[in-house]
């Protein structure tokens, strides 16, 4: 798994002052949405991240260079060999904020899905709807009305997890050849 160069409270904080509202989780998840569909292109990557938001200008070339090497380093963990990527959530916290913070990032990973035109319909595979459909009802969950554990949260991770690299393969099997 891949430690990234910056921390998540630390892009959390980059990101409120140049005025997004969304968690470091969700935008990581939108991130990797976007790869899984444009197989690795950074261009307009902050854009595409605040496309519901409005940015303040003046504080967003931080964010802008903290967004791109969280990207590259994410493409490169997941293109590299053993599948190296982890998901940018928060080590530190209680376990309904590490639970919020996976909610987050499965709502992040469909909407950056959806960016880039994949909603979950039938031209998918079977295998990715079910994959996009567990997702879902992990974007879904409330922690607020359950209590997890730390190893149903553990378990909630790997599986999202896996989802995500079948998800990934199976958009990559389907794209046209370069």
């Amino acid at each position: 798994m891949i430690n990234y160069s910056i921390g998540y409270q630390q892009l959390q904080d980059i990101a409120a002052q140049a005025g997004l509202q969304q968690s470091s989780a969700e935008m990581h998840g939108r991130m990797l949405g976007m790869i899984c569909v444009d197989h690795g292109s950074t261009r307009d990557v902050l854009e595409k991240l605040a496309c519901d938001e409005t940015l303040r200008v003046g504080d967003s070339a931080i964010l802008h260079d903290a967004v791109e090497r969280l990207y590259q380093e994410t493409w490169e963990a997941l293109d590299g060999i053993g599948l190296g990527f982890s998901m940018f959530l928060p080590d530190e916290g209680s376990r309904f904020e590490r639970c919020q913070a996976l909610v987050d990032w499965a709502r992040g990973f469909l909407r950056g899905l959806a960016i880039g035109g994949v909603d979950g319909g039938h031209d998918l595979s079977i295998k990715a709807r079910h994959a996009l459909s567990d997702i879902a009802r992990i974007a879904e969950f409330d922690p607020s009305e359950v209590g997890v554990d730390e190893e149903d949260f553990e378990e909630a991770c790997e599986f999202v997890w896996v989802a995500v690299v079948l998800v990934r393969e199976l958009l990559a099997s389907r794209a046209p050849d370069s």
